[in-house]
């Protein structure tokens, strides 16, 4: 999970919600029908992977699921609230709660051509969307999937 704390900005993710590959681009009315099951799936897939790795290698993805470099400090150096929100995996955006693997709404601000678009959250956060988290189909344009204004569904991957 990236956040931008200072600026409440958050990286998005549509590709995550689409039922098979490149639905986003031919059909976005499906993906966010399916958005809330498409986010459990996710959730599923992201703790069966962590339940099949050893032990050692469950911390160092769990830490990767909380954003954690390498250079940071682990969660066993941290003090126990700190440790607690990385448990939860959530973070706090203007009084917001955002989980990991949460649908989220908002609405498109700008189109940043060959980048993404940025999305005002329910909240009032910006998302980033970027165009590889658009869609698994890698041949499409973000100009004619997205209008400034259009209310979308995105996932917080």
């Amino acid at each position: 999970m990236q956040v931008d704390e200072q600026r409440s900005r958050v990286t998005l993710s549509t590709k995550k919600l689409e039922p098979t590959a490149g639905d986003m681009v031919r059909d976005k009315q499906l993906v966010y029908d399916c958005a809330e099951e498409m986010a459990e799936r996710y959730l599923n897939q992201m703790k069966e992977r962590q339940e099949s790795l050893p032990k050692a290698s469950k911390r160092k993805k769990q830490q990767a699921i909380d954003g954690l470099g390498e250079d940071e400090e682990s969660p066993s150096t941290q003090s126990a609230s700190a440790v607690e929100d990385l448990n939860r995996m959530r973070v706090d955006i203007k009084k917001m709660t955002i989980r990991v693997g949460q649908v989220i709404s908002g609405v498109v601000q700008s189109i940043l051509t060959d980048v993404g678009v940025n999305v005002t959250l329910e909240n009032g956060s910006i998302g980033t969307l970027l165009t590889n988290q658009i869609s698994n189909e890698r041949d499409f344009n973000v100009d004619a999937l997205f209008s400034v204004g259009d209310r979308i569904k995105v996932i917080l991957p």
